[in-house]
């Protein structure tokens, strides 16, 4: 039996991937886009995923299909919780390779 995986791996990169479902909501905000694409629920007692994809072209209009490779980014917020702990939170999002 073959791996698809195995096949399209080596032709990733490091922290690239295929994101693939449909548009819920797109803005422009300055010189981006921002995509909201909920991707299929694995089976049918899980939810489907959210993802925030950035482009710097419109990826699609809402309610269209999309597979879109991608690479992930992120930034952290360093703050103090209300017991005076360091609390470091992370946010990420997809950015579309263009």
């Amino acid at each position: 039996m073959s791996n698809p995986v195995a096949s399209i791996a080596p032709t990733l990169k490091v922290n690239q991937m295929f994101i693939q479902g449909r548009i819920e909501h797109v803005v422009k905000f300055e010189d981006k886009f921002e995509h909201i694409i909920v991707t299929p629920a694995p089976d049918a007692y899980s939810k489907p995923s959210l993802m925030r994809v950035n482009a710097s072209s419109r990826l699609g209009q809402k309610g269209e299909e999309v597979k879109v490779l991608c690479v992930f980014n992120g930034w952290a917020n360093n703050y103090q919780n209300k017991n005076n702990e360091p609390v470091k939170d992370v946010k990420g999002f997809f950015v579309a390779v263009e």
